[in-house]
């Protein structure tokens, strides 16, 4: 988290430069216009994350979205009854789609659960800033502590007193403690709690949304990626979005602690690796039969003049192609499983 870069959003107008911010720039910005304009900077997006939260519980608040998530979550708990210890990969995908047909009333023509992915992921990406600050703000104050003590060697060898230095000092500790309250969820749980009744009830579903909208960020993540390699004509071209992880684990927090065990009772993560795993292999077996018979047909074919044009080939490139799609969605539901577990982890210790 300390590594990330943030970089503008395309503009409209097709220029091809763009602003970013990372840990360096943000340091010298500091250092140059004082450490308050931190401390500003962080009021500001904390009243954007609150805003922004607000915003998403507006969203489940529609009739017909918590209906939807209502049903599922009692389909799910009449499952776990039965015996049946994770949430389906195919439950997801369905439970996807019948979501993505619910617009929401605004003129982007997005649906709801696309204005979720896009409010978590806003507020990720704040609280991502919030660490960026965090981070330049500590290495400005690093790169004080080292002259000073310095200094302080030379103020020794001269039998002078040291104590206008010791503040130096003291500022690197006061500000690595004084960040821990960036995270706090105070702010918003009054908002909470002096909302109308229900709202919390409302917030409470929101873990079954987890699946639906890792699968709705998979969609958007490739398909960027298969953007960016082509624009920049490189097939190697990659980055990585940890946004919205970050933003859902924010919401296991705000919630309670509760939500958080009820997305571990999905098994989501398990769910996935299995369901994947399986594809691909049965592809495999497929295109490894069909590469066993291509080895038959072409011994029988040796002695004759004709060649034999058989449609296995493409066939086989079909099921190498599949395969490879599906472990590249694997790798990017597995990165985004393990940036919800790091979130979470790291929200825990705030």
């Amino acid at each position: 988290m300390n590594q990330q870069i943030f970089v503008e959003k395309m503009s409209k107008s097709g220029r091809r430069s763009h602003c970013s911010l990372d840990v360096e720039r943000v340091s010298l910005s500091l250092s140059c216009h004082g450490e308050a304009l931190a401390k500003l900077a962080i009021d500001r997006i904390n009243d954007y994350i609150c805003k922004s939260l607000l915003e998403f519980r507006e969203i489940l608040s529609d009739d017909m979205f918590f209906s939807s998530i209502a049903k599922e979550i009692r389909w799910f708990e009449e499952e776990m009854k039965k015996g049946v210890s994770f949430y389906s990969y195919d439950r997801a995908l369905a439970f996807k789609s019948e979501l993505l047909e619910l617009k929401a009333k605004k003129e982007d023509n997005l649906s709801l659960l696309e204005r979720a992915k896009e409010t978590l992921t806003n507020v990720g990406s704040a609280l991502g800033l919030i660490r960026l600050l965090h981070s330049g703000l500590l290495r400005k104050n690093n790169c004080e502590r080292q002259f000073c003590v310095a200094l302080r060697e030379v103020i020794k060898s001269k039998q002078f007193t040291g104590h206008i230095l010791e503040p130096s000092f003291q500022r690197l500790h006061h500000y690595s403690t004084i960040f821990k309250q960036d995270f706090s969820t105070n702010r918003f749980q009054k908002i909470i709690e002096t909302s109308e009744a229900g709202g919390k009830e409302v917030l409470d579903c929101s873990f079954i949304l987890y699946a639906p909208l890792s699968l709705l960020w998979l969609d958007s993540t490739l398909d960027t990626k298969e953007v960016l390699r082509k624009r920049a004509k490189r097939p190697d071209s990659e980055y990585a979005d940890d946004g919205l992880a970050f933003g859902y684990a924010y919401i296991f927090e705000i919630i309670s602690k509760k939500q958080g065990v009820k997305y571990d009772a999905l098994k989501w993560s398990s769910s996935l690796r299995t369901k994947l795993s399986s594809e691909k292999s049965e592809i495999l077996k497929k295109a490894e039969t069909i590469k066993l018979s291509q080895g038959k047909n072409l011994s029988a074919s040796m002695f004759s003049l004709v060649p034999d044009a058989s449609p296995t080939d493409d066939e086989y490139t079909r099921l190498q192609v599949q395969a490879r799609r599906i472990e590249a969605r694997r790798k990017e539901l597995e990165f985004f499983n393990y940036s919800t577990n790091a979130a979470r982890i790291i929200l825990s210790s705030q």
